[in-house]
């Protein structure tokens, strides 16, 4: 198993490695971010500096496994992962998350976070926000220009307050 030179490790020299070409989840004693990479990835290798910094940040709590693609197929092929780079979560031996493509920083803090606190990871985007937010907002300027129409603006206000929900809560 491939885990990446010990120049861009961010894991700690106990992290999990495994042996066989079939990694078995349920061998994994910590909290554990695999990551499937292909050298030619151009994703992979924008993603990696943001994975290494969160990585190093959670070092103590959550492990960082890497498996480059090509070099074991096989075990790629086991888990079930079809394109690079994908991010598979695993905590008390079980898949917690999987994402394919590459991810901010911002949602690679999020899953590392997750997996320290033992929670699932949140599935909202910033661009989710975005969209509820704009939708919420035209749907009450619709609304007030044309009658006003007070369904209209309460179905707007509610939405608004979907996309806002979140923020809140980050706010806290």
């Amino acid at each position: 198993m491939a885990i990446r030179p010990p120049a861009l490790t961010s894991s700690p020299p106990d992290a999990p490695k495994a042996e066989s070409p079939i990694l078995d989840l349920t061998s994994l004693k910590r909290p554990t971010v695999i990551e499937i990479w292909a050298p030619g990835c151009g994703d992979c290798r924008a993603m990696q500096p943001h994975l290494n910094a969160v990585a190093e940040r959670y070092r103590l709590s959550v492990d960082l496994m890497m498996i480059d693609a090509s070099a074991h197929p096989e075990t790629v092929r086991a888990l079930g992962v079809w394109g690079t780079p994908t991010l598979i979560g695993v905590s008390a031996g079980r898949q917690v998350f999987r994402h394919t493509g590459r991810r901010a920083p911002a949602e690679l803090e999020d899953l590392f976070l997750s997996l320290a606190n033992g929670t699932a990871p949140s599935r909202v985007t910033r661009s989710d926000l975005v969209a509820r937010t704009l939708g919420g907002t035209v749907l009450i300027g619709v609304g007030l220009s044309t009658g006003p129409i007070w369904p209209l603006v309460a179905v707007g206000g509610l939405v608004l307050l979907w996309g806002l929900a979140p923020l809140l809560k980050w706010w806290r």
